[in-house]
């Protein structure tokens, strides 16, 4: 053990809290930002230490200080459990998702941000997350592989775009189109080219995350992206990028994302994490703007940026897997038959 992890341990270890504020860490350890962040991020992987995000600071628990039931520590009867988002305007629902939560089951939430929904289904499917609100796409193509996961409730519709640039490259006759793999966008893409929006020539090119993309289209390696919110509304403020496409255009009724849960949680607390989830959709829907500006905060997002944004998005309140099942065959993905996806739902959804 190094002596950073070992400074940082010994300070959680005699602090009178259960928990300290991570830019206190920074403080008391004299180490920087960046190091501390490093150590802190390894220690949770080895399952000592939880960050649950406050704006841009972070609450840091030593684990072991709540089992032994150390002074001012919660209850054991208080769960902590690890929910995974994927960094998009969709998601500002999660705060009020927290707030109920907390205060109705003594369930408190640690946020783990992903780039894409492959990263985060995976880590669900391996159990190192216990919730991920990720593209339904991902949480079935998992699902349908045995990963021991499912659907719970619905998390928004819309957002993916396809942008183009206003001249192509000339050194290709076929347009690049950059995406990311097994997720809305790709159900986008396929849509379109399938309705004749995109040219069935396109060659796809498939990114990690969002950030690439954006910088790919801006330098012309690539002639188009299909990709979400905020980035496109980023882009769109660029000279010589277009919107060709949006999901809605091409597709009446679509899903775009969902809560699924690992089925290592108890069918009881499943459901009272779904209808605790629907109740924050539904305080969310009635007052966004509340929680626009420190959901931003808690992403490093301009403000002003997310409510353009977040616009773009609308929050069905039913995970239909017959229209899930639709969705996919329009986008040429072919499933046995529609109770397959059924299967990948939660019945009380």
């Amino acid at each position: 053990m190094g002596k950073v992890e070992e400074a940082i341990l010994e300070i959680l270890e005699t602090s009178k809290a259960t928990e300290i504020y991570q830019s206190d860490l920074v403080r008391q350890s004299g180490f920087s930002k960046s190091r501390v962040s490093e150590v802190l991020a390894a220690l949770e992987m080895r399952g000592l230490v939880i960050r649950i995000p406050l704006g841009r600071n972070s609450r840091v628990i030593l684990l072991r200080n709540l089992q032994r039931g150390k002074s001012g520590a919660r209850k054991e009867s208080e769960k902590i459990l690890n929910l995974g988002i994927i960094r998009a305007s969709e998601y500002p629902f999660v705060l009020p998702f927290e707030k109920i939560l907390r205060e109705k089951t003594r369930i408190r939430l640690h946020f783990v941000f992903y780039d894409n929904g492959l990263d985060l289904s995976r880590d669900l499917s391996q159990m190192r997350l216990d919730l991920g609100i990720a593209p339904v796409l991902t949480h079935f193509v998992f699902y349908s592989t045995g990963s021991p996961i499912k659907m719970i409730a619905p998390a928004g519709a819309g957002g993916a775009t396809i942008l183009g640039r206003s001249t192509r490259r000339k050194s290709n006759k076929d347009p690049g189109i950059a995406t990311t793999k097994l997720s809305t966008m790709e159900l986008m893409l396929r849509s379109s080219i399938g309705d004749g929006d995109v040219p069935a020539s396109s060659k796809v090119s498939y990114y990690q995350g969002p950030k690439p993309m954006v910088q790919d289209l801006l330098t012309g390696k690539v002639d188009a992206a299909c990709l979400w919110e905020p980035y496109a509304s980023i882009l769109l403020r660029k000279p010589g990028i277009k919107r060709l496409a949006r999901y809605e255009d091409s597709s009446e009724d679509h899903l775009c994302c969902a809560l699924a849960a690992g089925n290592h949680i108890d069918s009881s607390i499943l459901h009272e994490l779904s209808g605790s989830f629907n109740q924050a959709l539904e305080v969310f829907r009635k007052n966004p703007e509340s929680y626009l500006a420190p959901y931003s905060t808690m992403l490093n997002y301009d403000t002003k940026l997310m409510q353009l944004s977040s616009k773009e998005y609308s929050y069905p309140t039913q995970l239909d897997p017959y229209k899930l099942a639709k969705q996919f065959d329009r986008a040429g993905i072919k499933i046995p038959l529609p109770a397959t996806v059924k299967d990948a739902v939660m019945s009380a959804c």
